[in-house]
């Protein structure tokens, strides 16, 4: 078997309700620069394999992963997931392996299976990406850290510190993995990266590595996450995403929706939500959106008409 250039993996906590979006994103990407990646959800593995779609068990070890403990029921689980999640990487050669940590609940999952690869795999190449590192610990993580560390240190300090990871990606990694496999990474291992390009014309996500049907979808319909811009144009007081993106850019809006369209038919999911801030940042590429998304509905069958929604911002009149 040809070695990946990474094994991009995703571990709990999830609800399982849709797939998700950056991994597929990346590998899209990859496989535009004719790199390889291979992505993977282990919390489909958890509740599939380990779990054996026990829907209570399963959610009573994915709690474990984020309250103030587990039983020992949970915990035993818990081991013999590791177990499966470190078999798995060590069967899947590649370059690298990319963890996604997507959030803080998924703190106490990524420093466990990080430190047993140290111990039983200490060859491979770990690279940590994702916006739930630039955040202090989780609370599940409190026992397992000195009180300094724990109550000041962001988990991609911890991480680094501890020799956990070899590399860290904080923010956007479009522009920043391929860096990293030609070789042109900055020096400074920890640099928050930001999308190159104002229209974010990347290649289309990659949704092939998962088991569609495994997601549960939105009020019992399965469900997409798109991405049509990054940023905002407020600056509210009480939100983070200013400082997270400097600049508001968006998607060409014609793009976009040919971005859903294409989605929608190779996947034969019709309803999306966008995991932007906010949809109406750009009113010309949004009304451009809604007329290429309309134009195609008009040509469907109902049950094939795509719907589409996400976050908005109240605008004054005009």
């Amino acid at each position: 078997m040809t070695p990946y250039e990474m094994f991009l993996i995703n571990l709990p906590y999830s609800d399982l309700e849709t797939p998700y979006t950056a991994p597929a994103l990346l590998k899209g990407i990859a496989e535009a620069h004719n790199y390889e990646i291979h992505t993977h959800d282990f919390n489909i593995d958890l509740k599939t394999k380990i779990c054996k779609n026990n829907q209570d068990l399963f959610m009573d070890v994915q709690e474990s992963f984020i309250s103030t403990g587990g039983t020992a029921k949970t915990e035993n689980i818990a081991r013999s997931f590791y177990d499966h999640v470190i078999d798995k990487i060590e069967k899947t050669p590649a370059r690298y392996l990319g963890i996604s940590v997507f959030s803080v609940y998924t703190h106490k999952a990524t420093m466990d299976i990080c430190k047993i690869l140290r111990r039983k795999l200490p060859d491979i190449k770990i690279v940590l990406g994702g916006r739930g590192l630039n955040v202090r610990s989780h609370r599940r993580l409190k026992d397992q850290l000195i009180e300094d560390d724990y109550k000041n240190k962001k988990f991609s300090d911890i991480m680094l510190e501890n020799n956990l990871c070899d590399e860290l990606i904080i923010g956007d990694a479009e522009d920043a993995l391929i860096e990293l496999f030609s070789g042109q990474k900055s020096s400074d291992q920890m640099k928050w990266y930001v999308a190159a390009s104002n229209n974010l014309d990347y290649p289309f996500a990659n949704f092939d590595d998962y088991k569609m049907d495994a997601y549960t979808g939105v009020a019992g319909k399965p469900q997409m996450h798109v991405i049509s811009s990054k940023g905002c144009v407020r600056a509210c007081d009480f939100c983070d995403v200013g400082h997270q993106f400097k600049k508001f850019r968006n998607k060409d809006g014609k793009r976009f929706a040919e971005e859903i369209i294409f989605l929608a038919e190779k996947y034969n999911i019709r309803e999306f939500a966008t995991a932007d801030s906010i949809l109406n940042g750009n009113m010309v590429a949004l009304k451009q959106t809604i007329e290429v998304l309309a134009d195609y509905n008009s040509k469907q069958s109902e049950d094939k008409k795509i719907r589409w929604g996400g976050n908005w911002i109240c605008r004054p009149p005009g």
